[in-house]
């Protein structure tokens, strides 16, 4: 019984405290040394890794998404406590694989002057 006692005592501890995650964490602090035009998708990749999706535009270019999800929970006696830390981002290369820039950042700190610059444009409207 008295072994019993720490062994109950360690597997309370373990269900108190969970983790989840939901892709693959990836360098958000590489977007700023991203050049529109010159950087290309395998420069992106070595630098944040291979995205959860890819997908090809009519117009021909990609947009390229990682996205990282992690959710922590604490509980002890009724109090349980969660945080969530998400974070985004989609980039689009052109046809020949060159950054053209972000198209959606989400939970990602960077600087006004970065969010400014690697913005995509939006296209041209049509006539």
């Amino acid at each position: 019984m008295k072994r019993l006692i720490p062994l109950l005592v360690s597997l309370f501890i373990l269900a108190a405290c969970a983790t989840a995650t939901i892709g693959t964490d990836f360098n958000d602090a590489a977007l700023p040394a991203f050049e529109i035009g010159a950087t290309t998708f395998a420069e992106a990749k070595a630098a944040l890794g291979t995205p959860e999706s890819s997908v090809l535009t009519p117009k021909g270019n990609w947009l390229h998404r990682w996205a990282y999800v992690r959710s922590d929970a604490d509980a002890m006696g009724w109090d349980v406590k969660t945080t969530t830390h998400r974070k985004v981002v989609v980039l689009v290369f052109d046809g020949e694989e060159k950054f053209l820039g972000i198209v959606q950042l989400d939970g990602i700190n960077l600087s006004a002057a970065d969010r400014k610059r690697l913005a995509a444009t939006p296209p041209a409207q049509g006539k």
